[in-house]
């Protein structure tokens, strides 16, 4: 690298005779370049520039847990915090190899008490469903008539939980038929007359969020 930084040096001038830099060279960054082979063994990176890789280890390991530490010598807190993380992270890597983070309470309550299917089909619906959870609708309205809700949720609750709250138990199965329409419009038959099996799978685990507030919108012929 040396040897073809010394070259490049030696051969610039060409890029001035030929009109490609007719202004000249800027000093400060042809400066620079002679500190690039040193710097690129000291940090991997030419001119303490990071990469998007380096970068995003960097927003992990040192800024999150600068902004965690009191400011007073926080080398020290750093590494604990960054030690502690990583204890956290094999531990959830352990119970998630040996299935006890799978679920929640509500669902295992659910199962106990016989309102929830076992937890083998449980988990292979989920793996069934689980494209469907990718799935995003378009923005903008489709119908004449349009609900705007509010910019901040003031809350996310478990589906069961909101249906408790609000004394509707079928809540997760009419979620369905709803996702049903809003996901398929074109589709032959309404959402409250297709079989719940063909319905989009709502896991027990979901979590709805809660707006106080909402506007509606009409459109009426005049």
């Amino acid at each position: 690298m040396d040897a073809l930084l010394a070259r490049f040096c030696d051969l610039r001038q060409i890029f001035v005779e030929t009109g490609v830099r007719p202004d000249g060279f800027s000093l400060p960054r042809q400066h620079a370049l002679l500190h690039y082979t040193w710097m690129i063994k000291q940090f991997g990176s030419p001119n303490g520039v990071c990469t998007s890789i380096s970068e995003s280890k960097h927003i992990a390991a040192v800024k999150r847990p600068w902004r965690a530490s009191n400011r007073n010598k926080p080398l020290l807190q750093i590494l604990r915090t960054n030690a502690h993380l990583s204890k956290l992270a094999a531990m959830r890597v352990e119970l998630g190899r040996r299935g006890l983070l799978q679920g929640d309470i509500v669902s295992y309550a659910l199962r106990k008490v016989g309102l929830a299917p076992p937890h083998d089909e449980q988990e292979q619906m989920e793996e069934v469903h689980a494209h469907e959870q990718e799935i995003a609708d378009v923005d903008g309205p489709r119908v004449e008539s349009h609900v705007y809700l509010s910019k901040q949720y003031a809350e996310r609750k478990p589906v069961n939980t909101v249906a408790e709250r609000l004394g509707i138990p079928a809540l997760r199965d009419l979620l369905r038929r709803f996702l049903q329409d809003q996901l398929y419009p074109d589709f032959d038959e309404p959402g409250e007359v297709v079989p719940l099996a063909d319905c989009p799978w709502v896991p027990l685990s979901m979590r709805v969020a809660i707006h106080r507030s909402a506007t509606a919108v009409f459109y009426a012929p005049s």
